[in-house]
């Protein structure tokens, strides 16, 4: 708990911050760059009904 509050006032700087430079900027994490995510054929579920 010693080092929540602070940053999270942090947290809370950075995005006023950002909100009031950039209001349209997305700081978002990349998500999907494996081998597994780009090969699209093991993404089909299989149905074994």
């Amino acid at each position: 708990m010693l080092f929540y509050f602070p940053l999270a006032t942090l947290a809370a700087y950075k995005g006023l911050v950002e909100m009031v430079l950039a209001p349209f900027y997305w700081d978002k994490t990349s998500h999907g760059k494996t081998a597994e995510a780009v090969d699209h054929s093991t993404c089909h579920a299989s149905n074994t009904d």
